[in-house]
């Protein structure tokens, strides 16, 4: 169903039980169904926008930009710093795929984005830590984000 070589490469450095102890076979299946569907959404995206972005937010060890190998788009992880961090030991750095660490809700990290060109937010099993108002709070400040004219 997914085949991730990057994601594989991390299991070696990954404490046994920080997985076990926390998943299941449903959420295996669930978790590769979600990947799948939003690779589908981002390589529909990039296909027909070319020269674009694909912010990742909540990135974590999140392995879509050597899945989906990217030619013209440029990547941006967004996590905390010490999850960027701990990315960045994990996966190395790479000029078409951004770290950015900062808090979510300050939307000062969207400054690190080219926002003049299209871009697609993903966000991948993390706004389900934080509640609804909060959520819409927050989309709507991305919204409402002045886009440069050129």
């Amino acid at each position: 169903m997914l085949y991730d070589e990057a994601a594989l490469s991390l299991e070696r450095d990954l404490p046994e039980s920080s997985i076990g102890k926390n998943s299941n076979e449903y959420s295996y299946i669930a978790s590769a169904c979600r990947y799948r569907a939003t690779d589908s959404i981002t390589l529909d995206f990039m296909s027909h926008h070319g020269n674009c972005n694909v912010v990742n937010l909540g990135a974590g060890l999140e392995t879509s930009f050597f899945r989906l190998k990217p030619k013209t788009a440029k990547f941006y992880e967004m996590d905390l710093p010490d999850v960027v961090e701990m990315r960045k030991e994990a996966l190395g750095e790479r000029d078409d795929d951004v770290l950015i660490g900062g808090d979510l809700f300050d939307l000062s990290w969207a400054n690190e984005v080219d926002a003049s060109l299209p871009t697609l937010l993903t966000s991948l099993g993390m706004f389900q830590y934080f509640d609804e108002k909060r959520i819409r709070t927050f989309i709507s400040e991305v919204e409402r984000r002045p886009v440069p004219r050129t």
